[in-house]
């Protein structure tokens, strides 16, 4: 069965906070020995510009975005995971308020 998340649980809010390029999303980051977790809350319209970096995975836990990855574009709603290669070129848009978790395999942050 598949909720929705209103916020994430106070916990996961109170993990180390990132600050972003785009001040109105935000992130709480979980911090591993080869890599990264962070758990992103956009609003609607909240954009994540065209970038780059080494490997990573992503789930949408609430929400939904457009995404494009590596000139492939596709909506991604709740429970959509996807995985992008390192120095692949990707970025999105909320399409709604989203929540979403992605793993990085190196320490960006």
């Amino acid at each position: 069965m598949r909720t929705s998340i209103e916020k994430y649980p106070e916990f996961i809010r109170q993990f180390s906070r990132i600050t972003l390029p785009n001040p109105e999303v935000e992130a709480s980051l979980l911090d591993g020995e080869q890599g990264q977790v962070v758990f992103f809350d956009m609003p609607e319209g909240a954009e994540v510009p065209m970038h780059q970096h080494d490997d990573s995975w992503a789930v949408v836990i609430s929400g939904e975005l457009k995404v494009t990855v590596g000139g492939q574009t596709f909506n991604a709603q709740q429970g959509d995971s996807w995985f992008t290669p390192g120095n692949t070129p990707h970025g999105g848009v909320a399409m709604k308020r989203t929540r979403l978790m992605e793993v990085f395999s190196e320490k960006r942050y």
